[in-house]
């Protein structure tokens, strides 16, 4: 599997791993819209740092997933900061449209690290813990 989902007391974290796909982003959209968690959701980080490039996406894919990303808005009763952290230069055009093309009103931003990502959702007023930058650490 390309991906895997950690649900954290807040949010939830995607790593991917492998080559990214449209179909695996739907996939992962409709696992975590269909968990009971993703109503009391306050951030997504998506880590594609173990992704090795990303294919087949087309104009309408992404919008797509605009538009999935909006729909998911609504379950959680609030705002949801979303973060992506990526380096690969496929990866990051990819963001930097979907970011573009979204009308999403939740804060989306993309990183290099997962230690800048965590920092800035801990900025989330929704949030009633802080957590950790790193999940290794307190």
């Amino acid at each position: 599997m390309p991906h895997s989902i950690h649900w954290e007391p807040d949010g939830v974290c995607v790593n991917f791993s492998g080559t990214v796909t449209a179909e695996e982003i739907v996939r992962i959209y409709e696992a975590m819209s269909s968990d009971a968690r993703s109503d009391r959701v306050k951030y997504v980080l998506t880590d594609y740092l173990g992704a090795n490039r990303c294919t087949s996406m087309t104009l309408t894919d992404v919008k797509g997933f605009a538009a999935l990303e909006y729909g998911a808005s609504y379950q959680s009763g609030g705002r949801v900061w979303r973060a992506a952290v990526a380096t690969e230069p496929s990866i990051c055009d990819f963001l930097k449209y979907f970011q573009a093309v979204r009308n999403s009103a939740d804060p989306f931003e993309i990183f290099s690290t997962e230690r800048e990502a965590r920092e800035w959702i801990n900025r989330n007023p929704r949030l009633k813990r802080k957590m950790p930058t790193d999940r290794a650490g307190p």
